[in-house]
C-alpha cells in the first residue's frame, strides 16, 4: 500500500501544518526537495547529568509543534517538528554546539531560522544519535528548528512509540511507552527533565482509529480517506510525559468533577474487562486528591489506556509497566481482567490506579529537575496511593497492603552490599533507569510516610499544599519540598532529609520497660521505659526518629490482646527514656513501632517476646498483629 500523504510529509514544516480543518497542510516551498538518509541504527546512549545541565544553561521557553503520519501498513511512521526556543545570552560560552536529540530515525529537512540545510549538512549534523547544531547560526533570543523526519516503530520489547498488531481483532494498536531520556525515541527534541515544554499535536491516521493525547481533542478533519486529528497546546510538561496512543481502541466514558474520564482497550480485550469498577475509583481518587493536595486536577482530562504487550513481570520494579504521560496514563491489560477481583487483588489494583493518578500532581505538575530526586515522583506518588486506597476506596487494608507489598521490598533492598541512599547521584540516564527499584519505591513510600508522622499530619499536609502551588507547572528539588514541610512544620528538617535520603542502612529499635507494684495499691505499675536504638552494621550514626510505642494488654474474660496506652515519642540517641509512661498501668507486653508509622525493623524484649508468641493470632489490630509476627522472627 502506498502512503496517500507521503508526498505532504517531505516539505519542510510550516505553521500551518496542524490546521486540522484544512485540506492540506500550507507548506513552506523549498528550493529543492531534501533527500532522506539512510535509516539511522537506534543504539541506546546516554544522556550525562552535565551534558543536560550544560543545555539548560543554554536555552530556555521551549515548545514543541508536532505532526505524526501512522498507519497499520508500514514499519516506520512520519513526523514533522517545530522547536520554538529562546538561546540565552550566555549559551555560546556554555558550548559552541546544541544538541537537539534523536534516535534512530532518518532526518528529511532541516530548517534553522528560515535557512534550510543541505543534504551534506544533515549528514554531517546527524549521527544517528542526535542532531548537532552551532550556536554560532542561532539568534540570540527566540528561534525556530523546522525539522521533518521518518523513523521504525520500536520493538514491543524496547521503549518509544510501540506497534502491536491485535491477531484476535485484526485491529493495530500504537502507543507511547517512555521513561528516561526516550521522547528522542519518538521526535526530535531537548531530552531532559528541566526543559518543559508545550506540545500541540497534529496526528493523521485511519479513519476508525481513535487518538489520545496529553491535552482533549480540538477538532478533526477527513483527509483523502483518513482522519486528522489536533490537539491544542499542553500545559508545560517534562519530554518523558509525552504522550501518543493511536488505534480502534473502544472507549468508555465517565466524569469527576468535571474532568472527563475515558478508559480505552482494544476491542477484542473490552468484553473480559471489568472497567466500571475502576472509573468509579478513578472519580473518587480525584475528588480525594483535589482536597488533599489542595491544587485541584491540574489537566483537560484523564485517560487510562489498557495496552498490549506490557506485563508487571517485565521487570522487577514495583511499577515497571506503567506510564505516568500528562492525563493520558498507560497499564498493562492484566488489571483490568475479572479473575483478578478479589481481596489482595483489589487493593493492589486500587493502589496501582490511585499511584499514577498521584503522579498528576507528583512529576507531571511538578517534576524534579534531574533523576537523582526521583522520589519526588515515586517516593511520594506510592504513599499518597496508600492514603487515597484508604481515604477514597474505603479500604480497610490498605496499610496492611502497604507494609508487605512496599514496604518490606523497601527493607530487603535497604540490606546489605547492594543498598543505596534514596537520594543517590545520577551521573547519566543508564543510571536513572537503574533507580526504579524497591529502595525509591518500598524505602521511599516508607520514609514519606514516616516524614508525615515526624512532622505532624496536618503541618505535612500543609507543607505539600504549599509545594504544589509554588512549583506548579516547575521543576524542583528534594531540598524544595524539605524548605516548605519545615516551614509548616515550624521544624528544621534538612538533618532528617540529610539522615534518610541521603544515608542507606535500616535501624533497629528494642524498648525495655520494667514495672513494681505500686505501694498504696499493690498493682504493678511502670517504673522505666526506654527506647534502645541500633543503628545500621558497621556505622555510629544516629538518625531522627518519631514512633508510636503501644502497651498491649489481654482483655478482661477472653484472650485478645488490645491497645491499652499508646505514646508517641521523638528519639535519635543510643537510648532515649520515655517518662511519660512512669506510673501506668503494666502492659502485658511493648510494641515500639505501631501503626508501622516509623521506617525501622524492630527487636522485641524478652518479655513481650513471650506473649506475643503465645498470643499472635489474638492481637486485635490487625496490621500490628502483621508488624509483630515480624519482630518475633527478627528476635530470635
Amino acid at each position: 500500500m502506498t502512503r496517500v500523504y507521503t508526498r505532504r510529509m517531505l516539505p519542510l514544516l510550516s505553521s500551518a501544518l496542524l490546521c486540522a480543518s484544512c485540506s492540506t497542510p500550507a507548506i513552506k516551498p523549498a528550493s529543492t526537495e531534501a533527500q532522506p538518509q539512510p535509516q539511522k541504527t537506534a543504539v541506546r546512549t546516554e544522556l550525562a547529568r552535565e551534558t543536560a545541565a550544560a543545555r539548560s544553561r543554554q536555552i530556555a521557553n521551549v515548545s514543541y509543534t508536532l505532526w505524526f503520519g501512522l498507519d497499520e501498513e508500514h514499519e516506520d511512521y512520519q513526523g514533522r517538528v517545530v522547536i520554538s526556543f529562546m538561546l540565552k545570552e550566555k549559551a555560546r560560552s556554555v558550548s559552541s554546539t546544541l544538541p537537539v536529540d534523536f534516535s534512530g530515525g532518518k532526518i528529511h529537512s532541516v530548517l534553522v531560522n528560515g535557512l534550510e540545510f543541505t543534504k551534506p549538512q544533515i549528514e554531517d549534523r546527524y549521527d544517528g544519535q542526535a542532531l548537532t547544531l552551532r550556536t554560532s547560526a542561532l539568534q540570540n533570543g527566540a528561534n525556530r528548528i523546522e525539522i521533518s523526519f521518518t523513523r521504525k516503530f520500536s520493538g514491543m520489547d524496547t521503549t518509544g512509540l510501540r506497534l502491536f498488531k491485535d491477531e484476535e481483532d485484526d485491529g493495530t494498536y500504537i502507543y507511547t511507552r517512555l521513561g528516561p531520556y526516550d521522547a528522542h525515541r519518538v521526535f526530535p527534541c531537548f531530552d531532559q527533565p528541566d526543559l518543559k515544554a508545550a506540545y500541540e499535536l497534529a496526528v493523521e491516521t485511519p479513519a476508525d482509529w481513535i487518538t489520545v493525547a496529553n491535552t482533549l481533542e480540538r477538532d478533526s478533519n477527513k483527509i483523502d480517506g483518513r482522519i486528522s486529528r489536533a490537539f491544542p497546546p499542553s500545559p508545560v510538561l517534562s519530554t518523558y510525559l509525552f504522550a501518543l496512543h493511536a488505534g480502534p481502541y473502544k472507549t468508555f466514558k465517565a466524569d469527576s468533577s468535571g474532568i472527563p474520564l475515558r478508559i480505552l482497550l482494544r476491542r477484542s480485550f473490552a468484553r473480559k474487562a471489568d472497567v466500571h469498577a475502576w472509573l468509579k475509583a478513578t472519580g473518587d481518587g480525584i475528588r480525594y486528591f483535589n482536597e488533599m493536595m489542595g491544587y485541584p486536577y491540574p489537566f483537560t482530562k484523564y485517560d487510562q489506556v489498557f495496552v498490549p504487550g506490557i506485563s508487571t513481570s517485565d521487570s522487577t520494579s514495583f511499577e515497571p509497566a506503567f506510564t505516568q504521560s500528562a492525563g493520558a496514563v498507560t497499564f498493562p491489560e492484566e488489571f483490568l481482567v475479572e479473575k483478578t477481583r478479589g481481596g489482595h487483588h483489589k487493593t493492589r489494583v486500587g493502589f496501582v490506579a490511585m499511584h499514577e493518578l498521584a503522579h498528576m500532581w507528583f512529576g507531571n505538575l511538578v517534576t524534579m529537575r534531574w533523576w537523582n530526586a526521583t522520589w519526588l515522583n515515586e517516593g511520594l506518588a506510592t504513599f499518597f496511593a496508600a492514603k487515597a486506597v484508604e481515604n477514597a476506596l474505603k479500604s480497610s487494608t490498605a496499610w496492611e497492603y502497604f507494609h508487605t507489598g512496599i514496604k518490606t521490598r523497601g527493607y530487603a533492598a535497604d540490606t546489605g552490599a547492594g543498598a543505596r541512599p534514596v537520594d543517590a547521584p545520577v551521573p547519566d540516564t543508564g543510571a536513572a533507569r537503574k533507580i526504579f527499584d524497591d529502595l525509591t519505591y518500598g524505602k521511599g513510600a516508607a520514609l514519606v510516610r514516616g516524614l508525615e508522622f515526624f512532622a505532624g499530619e496536618e503541618e505535612f499536609k500543609e507543607g505539600i499544599q504549599r509545594f504544589l502551588n509554588r512549583f506548579a507547572f516547575r521543576n524542583a528539588a528534594i531540598a524544595d519540598l524539605i524548605k516548605h514541610l519545615s516551614e509548616a512544620s515550624g521544624k528544621n528538617l534538612v538533618p532528617w532529609q540529610q539522615s534518610w535520603l541521603q544515608t542507606s542502612g535500616t535501624d533497629t529499635v528494642r524498648a525495655e520497660w520494667a514495672c513494681t507494684p505500686d505501694a498504696k495499691t499493690g498493682k504493678e505499675t511502670v517504673t522505666t521505659l526506654s527506647l534502645k536504638l541500633t543503628p545500621p552494621d558497621g556505622t555510629t550514626r544516629s538518625r531522627p526518629h518519631r514512633a508510636k510505642i503501644a502497651f498491649y494488654k489481654q482483655a478482661k474474660g477472653g484472650n485478645t490482646l488490645r491497645i491499652k496506652e499508646t505514646f508517641d515519642v521523638y528519639f535519635s540517641n543510643p537510648e532515649t527514656p520515655v517518662p511519660q509512661a512512669a506510673g501506668k498501668p503494666c502492659p502485658d507486653a511493648v510494641f515500639p513501632n505501631s501503626s508501622d508509622l516509623d521506617y525501622i525493623r524492630v527487636k522485641l524484649d524478652d518479655r513481650s517476646a513471650a506473649v506475643f508468641s503465645q498470643k499472635l493470632k489474638n492481637i486485635e489490630a490487625p496490621l500490628d498483629r502483621l508488624l509483630v509476627e515480624e519482630a518475633l522472627a527478627l528476635s530470635k
